[in-house]
């Protein structure tokens, strides 16, 4: 990695870190399992959901501030519908009287 990426990978995690988002539920300059990532790759950024080691790709970006801007939106959004599936998961439980699907 260059000097000029590592210095924009370390502004993008700062920026992401200052959302207040949970740590746990993001990765930016490296791809993690089971979260969404921001990487750096040849002048752009690349944003993938990564699982087992495979990386399904949401979207690339060349703008720095803009790559950031979409990584946290689709973070949230991410959050938002885990919650939103264990929520509906809870209720699905509790009427039926099981403890776990």
């Amino acid at each position: 990695m260059s000097p000029r990426d590592g210095a924009l990978v370390a502004w993008a995690r700062a920026a992401v870190e200052s959302t207040g988002l949970p740590e746990r539920a993001w990765a930016v300059g490296e791809f993690l399992d089971d979260r969404p990532c921001l990487v750096r790759e040849r002048d752009q950024w690349v944003a993938g959901y990564v699982e087992r080691g495979r990386v399904d790709e949401e979207f690339r970006e060349a703008d720095t501030g803009t790559a950031v801007a979409r990584f946290v939106l689709w973070v949230r959004a991410v959050l938002e519908s885990s919650a939103t599936s264990a929520a509906a998961t809870a209720e699905w439980l509790r009427r039926t009287g099981q403890e776990r699907p």
